[in-house]
């Protein structure tokens, strides 16, 4: 036997679906959570800011990959090496 769950809903006041992977469609009629489009999709009719586009975003109605961030840690910047002469403990020895 199977249980499922209610389907989730959004609102105008709540247009959060609770899900990574639904948003709330508040552009046409009906209000109402449903899927993401993946990248590559037709993201086309949503004029209400919705975040249509799984892990992208919307540009002339097809959902793109957001640019790439970067991930590259700061760098520390490095003494350069000593020019003098090593220490050397018989010297002083006197």
């Amino acid at each position: 036997m199977y249980e499922y769950a209610p389907r989730p809903t959004c609102s105008l006041q709540k247009p959060d679906c609770g899900s990574k992977y639904l948003f709330c469609d508040l552009s046409h009629v009906t209000i109402r959570c449903i899927a993401k489009v993946r990248i590559g999709g037709n993201c086309r009719g949503f004029t209400k800011g919705e975040k249509v586009c799984y892990n992208g975003e919307c540009v002339n109605n097809v959902c793109v990959p957001y640019p790439p961030t970067s991930t590259a840690a700061p760098t520390t910047p490095t003494q350069p090496p000593s020019t003098s002469a090593p220490y050397d403990e018989d010297e002083d020895d006197d």
